[in-house]
């Protein structure tokens, strides 16, 4: 009986190992999208007014290797931000890493705005930069530059004021210090 019971559990595990080994790792909110296991991914909420979380991949670039960082494969160092929702994929030069975040319908057209801070290997100062998708395309309508170190939203320094305005609170170096400003941005 024993044995019959350890042949049963082995059974059982090698099925389970076969089936969960040969599927495809896929997105759990829309079963079309595949993540590699050099894309990070960040929900964004509803961008497409569909009533569904979308989903942005970010694919990151390779190192040749981790003592070369900077040395990217293929001689760039570039990312692209991908969507479940099927909207145009965006890519960035001079960057290793990004976030993406959704700012909101901001103009009012149905389809939110977002923001994509992206990273290099070291440093924390960088830019938000605002895009907004006009004939299927994404258009970059402003940038803010940031403390991109912190681990905090960013929508924390992002409000809408009227029309098709954002209201943004920009870090900048005067005189050896750090100061708030802040700065009007609006989609022409």
């Amino acid at each position: 009986m024993e044995n019959i019971t350890s042949y049963l559990i082995l059974l059982i595990l090698n099925l389970f190992f076969q089936n969960t080994t040969s599927q495809t790792v896929r997105d759990s909110i829309s079963s079309y999208k595949i993540v590699a296991f050099d894309t990070e991914k960040i929900p964004i909420g509803d961008i497409n007014s569909d009533k569904r979380i979308d989903t942005a991949y970010i694919k990151i670039p390779k190192f040749l290797n981790e003592e070369d960082w900077g040395d990217c494969k293929n001689g760039t160092c570039e990312i692209s931000i991908a969507f479940s929702c099927g909207f145009p994929t965006i890519n960035i030069g001079n960057a290793v890493a990004a976030t993406v975040e959704n700012i909101g319908d901001i103009d009012n057209d149905g389809t939110s705005e977002i923001i994509v801070v992206p990273s290099w290997i070291i440093g924390c100062w960088g830019q938000i930069r605002f895009l907004t998708l006009k004939n299927n395309e994404w258009k970059e309508f402003g940038r803010a530059k940031r403390n991109i170190c912190r681990e905090e939203s960013y929508l924390n320094s992002i409000k809408k004021i009227r029309g098709n305005k954002i209201k943004v609170i920009e870090e900048v170096w005067i005189d050896g210090d750090v100061v708030e400003k802040t700065k009007i941005i609006s989609i022409k």
